[in-house]
């Protein structure tokens, strides 16, 4: 094919148009860039993160700073990478698209989601950091309601747990039957009703209300809700001291799953390996939950990407 000279002059200026019009829309055109430079070069992290997350990311009065384990945690790794935090705040499905482009017209993506992310390959295009916090998962009820000391005592009654599959198989493991698996084999707690949640703003008065007689979830959601006089439900629901399962809930960081973001993942985990143990890693973990499992904290899982899988990428 010939390609007269007007021609090719024409091709470039619609080339570097596009280009004009990708950058517009924050898309990633030069080869090799990298989003931890341009992240210290701005002095600004943008960070995902889901605003009514009670004990995690949340306000008790309106236009406050957000508050919580995860917000915490953001703030410690800007402080130290020093660079502001600036909080891109969604619900927690948004968060996840957040990572790849913005939720408005002309708004960059969000550039890591910290935000109770657990490390699951279903989460397709998120590569994730190391653990910075783990969990376990509780047994709450409402004060004085003494006769519900365990699973065991909830033979016909009423529990509420969060959408996540995760503990829906942990119940079904430890013997809870409802009726999607009350066929299940090796069942020894039937439910009366086992309602699943979906909207985080509703956990704590479905329990506090009657909606449900008791309620599972990890430590950190409920913790703050339970104990401290700030909040709304204090006095009103209490956690149960003894853990529902073996397994701990780890949260990670999140990054889109991109070449330009292996540095960044990189130092992420370079901050949770220095800042875990620290004195400030501990009060985080005390106010939030009421104790540290900072010492427990296990690798990320090999199922899913993490830092050095996304180096391989970038080269």
């Amino acid at each position: 094919m010939v390609r007269l000279a007007g021609e090719a002059a024409s091709l470039d200026e619609g080339d570097a148009g596009l280009k004009r019009l990708l950058r517009s829309q924050h898309v990633v055109v030069e080869p090799g860039h990298d989003a931890l430079a341009a992240i210290q070069q701005r002095g600004r992290i943008r960070v995902a993160i889901e605003p009514a997350f009670i004990g995690l990311s949340f306000r008790t009065t309106p236009g406050e700073p957000l508050r919580g384990l995860d917000a915490d945690y953001a703030r410690a790794f800007g402080q130290w990478l020093g660079v502001e935090v600036e909080f891109v705040e969604q619900s927690w499905e948004q968060c996840l698209s957040a990572l790849d482009f913005g939720l408005r017209v002309g708004e960059p993506p969000a550039d890591l989601m910290w935000s109770a992310l657990p490390a699951l390959p279903a989460f397709e295009g998120v590569a994730f950091s190391r653990p910075y916090s783990v969990s376990p998962l509780i047994l709450a009820r409402r004060c004085g309601e003494t006769h519900i000391r365990s699973l065991a005592d909830l033979q016909g009654r009423v529990l509420g747990c969060g959408n996540d599959p995760l503990v829906l198989e942990t119940l079904a493991q430890l013997g809870v039957r409802w009726s999607a698996n009350q066929r299940q084999a090796g069942g020894r707690i039937e439910l009366a009703n086992l309602v699943v949640f979906s909207d985080q703003s509703r956990i704590h008065d479905a329990l506090a209300e009657g909606v449900v007689d008791a309620f599972v979830v990890e430590r950190p959601i409920y913790h703050w809700a339970a104990t401290s006089r700030q909040s709304p439900w204090y006095g009103k629901i209490e956690v149960l001291p003894e853990h529902v399962g073996e397994q701990l809930w780890c949260y990670s960081v999140g990054v889109a799953a991109c070449p330009e973001n292996a540095t960044l993942l990189a130092k992420v985990d370079a901050f949770i390996m220095q800042f875990q143990g620290s004195k400030r890693c501990r009060e985080i973990e005390q106010a939030w939950q009421g104790e540290s499992f900072s010492g427990t904290v296990p690798a990320l899982p090999d199922d899913v990407t993490g830092a050095a899988a996304l180096a391989v990428r970038s080269f």
